[in-house]
């Protein structure tokens, strides 16, 4: 390939595609380097094709050895990329290489039947003896991906395992013989890994990769799928997984919004060689976010950690009262998780060392709208709770005093 132009789109009349013109030569390149240009915008196309006709490019091109290529997985031409990032893929083992593991989980084929709101079901109906059919509960927890949620889940589902998924194994292979799915399909995948600390991540998303704690006892699926480790640095992959640097190099890998447990796999990762007191303060605030998380899903009656609504939690004497009380909370820990947010990208990108290239990817980190919360919701929940207080959903005495 002697030259690659990245016209970008609204080249072909109508299609909402981006295109690219490449010159193939023939002749053998010795040093094997190509020239890029990158024209997104419309109004430069011509002057693109003018520089082609002259051979004049002056500065208005990069110049690669393809071989670079060759470091990521797939051979992505990412001709924009800096040298020393692409060398991450050379320098560093990929998360699978150093004995971790990414793998997609249970695909029920048939969620009505088998998933229900943790809420539907009483909790003496779950079941905590998961490895055997000795138990008498049905429903574990479900990791099914979900929205765009970081560090803390909220696995607001279960499904139903009875005696280690008895009767969902058995319906699996009766379908599989009426020919209404495939064996694949019959088969409830990686199933060895079922109920082990982890994390997990939604497989789709068009938000970006965010990666939260997959606590023990669940069941992933295919839409959330699962990593895990042999050592015990699940706590720091956690923050390596949503820092900026780490998106980064997933990106270069995929389509847009498609997460695979192939990508994850191959993403390198370094190695923590940490002293006890900097793994600690690390981990810290990596815990830290977590909790921030957490305490705003607290708010929301129909999460997990749910404790009280946010208006009866500020006890303060008006509604409005309350709710400058909580916006005032809200903007102190989002302040605080985008520090921590910060400082984690840093130390990341310092293990990759590529710290001096973190403003090229640092607008990887989605901001949260927590701040847009309007008085409306807080009322809204209050009502809701309210309405639970009459038909006996939640103790009132637990709720006031």
């Amino acid at each position: 390939m002697k030259i690659f132009v990245d016209l970008g789109a609204n080249v072909l009349d109508g299609a909402m595609v981006e295109t690219a013109l490449i010159i193939i030569d023939h002749k053998n390149n010795i040093d094997n380097r190509s020239i890029f240009i990158n024209k997104y915008d419309s109004n430069q196309k011509d002057l693109s094709f003018k520089l082609l006709n002259s051979q004049n490019f002056s500065n208005n091109y990069i110049q690669k050895d393809l071989n670079y290529f060759l470091m990521i997985p797939k051979y992505p031409i990412s001709y924009w990329i800096n040298d020393s990032l692409i060398n991450a893929f050379n320098d560093f083992k990929s998360f699978e290489e150093i004995g971790n593991e990414a793998w997609v989980g249970l695909q029920t084929n048939d969620d009505f039947q088998w998933v229900r709101c943790f809420w539907e079901v009483g909790y003496q109906n779950f079941e905590d003896n998961h490895f055997n059919d000795t138990g008498t509960g049905t429903w574990v927890p479900y990791s099914k991906g979900g929205g765009y949620a970081k560090y803390h889940p909220d696995i607001h589902l279960v499904i139903n395992w009875y005696k280690n998924g008895r009767d969902i194994k058995i319906w699996k292979k009766e379908q599989f013989r009426l020919g209404l799915i495939t064996e694949n399909n019959s088969k409830c995948w990686n199933k060895n890994k079922y109920f082990n600390p982890g994390l997990t991540w939604s497989q789709r998303s068009q938000i970006g990769l965010s990666v939260r704690a997959l606590p023990k006892g669940c069941i992933f699926g295919i839409k959330g799928p699962g990593a895990f480790s042999k050592k015990k640095d699940l706590i720091l992959y956690l923050g390596l997984f949503n820092s900026s640097i780490f998106k980064f190099f997933v990106s270069l890998q995929m389509a847009f919004g498609s997460y695979d447990t192939g990508v994850i796999r191959r993403t390198p990762v370094p190695s923590f060689s940490l002293e006890d007191k900097e793994q600690h303060d690390i981990e810290r605030k990596i815990i830290t976010l977590w909790e921030l998380n957490r305490d705003v899903d607290s708010l929301s009656e129909t999460t997990r950690s749910f404790i009280n609504c946010a208006l009866l939690v500020a006890r303060q004497e008006t509604i409005k009262e309350s709710y400058e009380y909580w916006m005032t909370i809200i903007k102190k820990n989002e302040k605080k998780m985008a520090e921590n947010e910060v400082q984690l990208d840093f130390f990341f990108a310092k293990s990759y060392n590529v710290q001096n290239f973190i403003e090229q990817f640092k607008n990887l980190q989605k901001k949260s709208n927590r701040n847009n919360i309007k008085l409306t919701n807080f009322v809204f929940a209050f009502i809701q709770q309210l309405v639970g207080f009459c038909f006996g959903r939640w103790d009132i005495h637990f709720s006031i005093y």
